[in-house]
């Protein structure tokens, strides 16, 4: 099935496919949702998908669904396509080898490392602040998953109070260099609120390296508005890294995000997890690396071995 037939599932016009907020509202949320999609989904997929939708999150965009190859009847997905099995909750199990997600322990966000429920200073220079919990559709192997894939998380979201401590603490600490906006997914903000946010780190005093971290070209490249770039580009946006992971990701849609981004963003890289059955060979590593490189996009960060994730 191509692009055309699923606009027309949806009955959208083109306009509308080409707008990200539709695409938001008209992602699948709901086992309902993607056996409207898949039809024909095999049946241990669908108990699977059902068994853990209790409890984590699925969501995925009608351009994303656009990406995920079809049996020749166009009714189920194939099983081993490498954007299936990065946004089907279809695992069996979970938490029972070593290092797996279980849940409960985590490895990432210290307690001693959290300067503000948003904020994480890890590292001597820098500063990550999770400016969202949701993103635009959710990756099952997310090494977040206590904040974006659980219902229930239990970790805080930005509120006005702790984005402000986060500002009184940049503002004494002269060390941190860099502050890196992730979440979740930043861009899920509407660009008033990224105006706001990024206008509150620009004037801190001193002049702070700023990057950006987004999934958006993979599950919503038409956030990559002209208004956007303006605005990262008018705040002096030093980097952006595009989380992404396999080159079936690397479409026409993509390549247009990429291309405005590089109208206003000095630097672009790519933050790549390594996953098994999708990207785990040498040849679709390397085709993934070269064609990023390829539009300007520097293959950066390797995720290999990120304890606690599913």
């Amino acid at each position: 099935m191509n692009i055309t037939n699923i606009v027309q599932d949806y009955e959208s016009s083109a306009e509308e496919w080409l707008d990200w907020k539709w695409q938001q509202r008209n992602a699948i949320r709901s086992i309902d949702g993607l056996l409207a999609a898949f039809p024909r989904l095999r049946r241990d997929f669908s108990a699977a998908i059902l068994r853990n939708n209790r409890t984590r999150r699925v969501q995925i965009t009608p351009y994303c669904l656009s990406l995920i190859r079809r049996s020749s009847d166009g009714l189920a997905p194939v099983d081993d396509d490498p954007i299936w099995r990065q946004v089907a909750p279809c695992w069996e199990t979970e938490g029972e080898i070593a290092y797996g997600y279980n849940g409960q322990t985590e490895n990432w966000e210290l307690p001693s490392e959290m300067i503000t429920p948003i904020a994480q200073h890890k590292y001597d220079n820098r500063v990550i602040i999770r400016v969202a919990n949701v993103c635009h559709a959710y990756c099952q192997f997310c090494f977040e998953a206590l904040r974006t894939l659980e219902r229930h998380s239990s970790k805080e979201s930005l509120q006005q109070e702790y984005w402000e401590k986060t500002l009184d603490y940049l503002r004494e600490n002269n060390e941190v260099e860099e502050v890196i906006l992730s979440g979740g997914e930043p861009l899920i903000h509407e660009d008033e609120k990224i105006d706001r946010l990024l206008f509150d780190l620009r004037n801190l005093g001193r002049e702070l390296i700023i990057r950006v971290h987004t999934r958006a070209l993979t599950f919503n490249p038409f956030r990559v508005t002209d208004v956007l770039v303006k605005l990262l580009r008018r705040w002096r946006v030093s980097a952006v890294g595009i989380h992404v992971t396999h080159p079936n990701e690397i479409t026409p849609d993509f390549r247009a995000a990429v291309e405005r981004l590089r109208e206003g963003i000095p630097i672009m890289f790519a933050n790549i997890p390594l996953l098994r059955n999708v990207n785990d060979t040498v040849e679709t590593m390397r085709c993934l690396c070269m064609t990023l490189y390829s539009i300007g996009v520097i293959p950066h960060y390797l995720y290999h071995f990120m304890p606690f994730s599913p």
